[in-house]
């Protein structure tokens, strides 16, 4: 099941070229309003609008509360992961007329 469609603020399917996903969010979040806030995962790790996972310390674990909050946003997130792979399949799939 997805989300209500006022959950999906954005979408953008990229241009052609390597481009990281941070450096892309960066390039594109100004089209947003400064209080949106978002859900990422650890490769928007420092981002003040993003919500992201609790890394585990090194050479240390994460606590019960900590693991139980990594899969409370990743439970959130995965709607978002689920419509990323659509987009995928289509872009890379033969278009019949």
């Amino acid at each position: 099941m997805l989300p209500l469609g006022k959950d999906i603020v954005d979408v953008e399917a990229g241009k052609p070229g390597k481009k990281s996903d941070i450096n892309f969010f960066r390039e594109t979040q100004q089209k947003l309003s400064e209080k949106q806030k978002f859900n990422g995962d650890k490769a928007y790790v420092g981002e003040s609008a993003i919500k992201t996972p609790k890394k585990k310390p090194k050479n240390q674990e994460l606590t019960s509360q900590e693991k139980c909050q990594n899969k409370d946003l990743a439970a959130q997130r995965i709607f978002v992961e689920h419509i990323i792979r659509l987009i995928k399949i289509c872009a890379g799939s033969p278009r019949k007329i």
